[in-house]
């Protein structure tokens, strides 16, 4: 279980849609009328949380840049990769051809599956967990009565 703020952060924003997202489906797939009318809230409430969890990720990525930063033109700042898996890992997958010595020879192709978390990193997912949480909002009002309303906010969790 990861302790760093970050790769909580980190986990929590795409992980709370994610399952918001199972459990609208639940809803839908239930065949009481009562849960399929009350299918955003789960939504809804992920959304809320990844927003939260987006604001309290730009506040320690924020925090966790160097004092100096905004002097210095070289920094490249902060960054925080997690890797979650290897999707393919081949040895030896092709030759590089350079005209310098020590950069020659075979390379590894590798594809991995990471979360990343720098400052704008940080910035665009609030504004895009909080352009979300707006939609998500608005259209459980706009939908209601809709006969694929549960649909609807299953897709919603899943962007």
């Amino acid at each position: 279980m990861p302790t760093d703020p970050i790769t909580i952060c980190l986990l929590l924003i795409p992980g709370l849609p994610l399952l918001a997202a199972g459990l609208a489906a639940l809803c839908g797939v239930i065949r009481l009328p009562q849960l399929k009318e009350n299918a955003h809230w789960p939504v809804v409430l992920a959304l809320l949380g990844s927003l939260a969890a987006s604001a309290w990720l730009f506040y320690e990525v924020r925090n966790a840049q160097e004092p100096n930063l905004s002097t210095t033109a070289s920094t490249t700042g902060f960054e925080k990769v997690v890797p979650l898996w290897t999707w393919a890992n081949i040895p030896h997958a092709y030759d590089l051809k350079s005209p310098f010595p020590e950069d020659t020879g075979p390379r590894d192709f590798r594809i991995e599956v990471t979360l990343r978390a720098d400052a704008l990193t940080a910035m665009m997912l609030v504004m895009v967990t909080f352009v979300s949480t707006l939609v998500a909002i608005f259209a459980s009002g706009y939908m209601h009565g809709d006969r694929g309303y549960w649909r609807f906010f299953t897709y919603i969790g899943l962007f």
